[in-house]
């Protein structure tokens, strides 16, 4: 398999997934021989990712991507729903001070597994990304993609 700064949409599919998997198999024995083949499958939606902006440019509807400390986390668990094997499920909310400035922005998420939600409490700063929505005036992101941050990565 190539790199993925090396495929390009008329790259052969073997670059992008190697020969070997079933799947691999399947695609070619199909026809798909080019990458640009799969948009007939996996119908093209590309979005530009955000750069890191400071809170004061979330807009609500808008994809925003940002940076801060955790100032808090409220969890609660859910008692309506459970999951596999009967694990208790919770919801979350994290409050995160922006790096570059004083605003807070509340990230929230909804039937967190427990181990999802030790590793969110594990953060100090946290990377996001996710669309913003209102509730109740304040702006959110529900369900956020989201990384540990360093502060050696700025």
């Amino acid at each position: 398999m190539s790199k993925a700064k090396d495929i390009k949409w008329d790259s052969p599919l073997e670059n992008l997934i190697g020969n070997k998997s079933k799947t691999a198999q399947t695609l070619l024995e199909s026809g798909y021989v080019k990458v640009d083949d799969l948009l007939t499958i996996f119908p093209l939606r590309t979005e530009v990712l955000p750069v890191f902006q400071t809170f004061i440019f979330a807009r609500k509807d808008q994809l925003f991507r940002g940076v801060g400390q955790v100032v808090s986390i409220q969890e609660k668990p859910n008692n309506r729903i459970q999951g596999k094997r009967g694990i208790r499920l919770f919801n979350a909310t994290c409050v995160v001070k922006d790096y570059y400035s004083n605003n807070t922005l509340q990230l929230k998420w909804f039937n967190l597994y427990p181990s999802a939600l030790n590793k969110i409490k594990a953060y100090n700063y946290i990377h996001f990304i996710g669309s913003i929505t209102e509730y109740m005036g304040q702006l959110q992101i529900t369900n956020p993609d989201i990384e540990d941050f360093n502060e050696d990565h700025l």
